[in-house]
Formats: C-alpha cells, sequence, structure tokens
C-alpha cells in the first residue's frame, strides 16, 4: 500500500498544501516537488544499480 500512497501524496502536494476555496500551486511548490521527484529517480537508480546483475 505503501508504494501507491506516497507517489500519490508527493504528486497531489503542490495543489493540496493550499486550503483556500481556489486550489492552485506556486512556483515554489513545483520546485520542491521537483527536487523530490529528483531525490526519489536518484535513489531508485542507485538500488537499481546495486541489485545482483
Amino acid at each position: 500500500m505503501n508504494r501507491m500512497l506516497f507517489p500519490a501524496l508527493i504528486l497531489a502536494g503542490p495543489a493540496m498544501a493550499h486550503s483556500d476555496t481556489q486550489v492552485h500551486a506556486h512556483g515554489s511548490d513545483y520546485a520542491a516537488l521537483a527536487a523530490g521527484l529528483a531525490l526519489i529517480a536518484v535513489i531508485a537508480i542507485t538500488v537499481i544499480l546495486k541489485l545482483p546483475k
């Protein structure tokens, strides 16, 4: 379940971080999202490269 939950939270984060009547995301939200996705990609690549061949 965690495999599906965390990506959903990461992707929904910028729009849901604001509780105003209008749901929107700021540039800084997208920057944080991009940094988070880049970090996840680096971790995934590292894990894949360490797998036995």
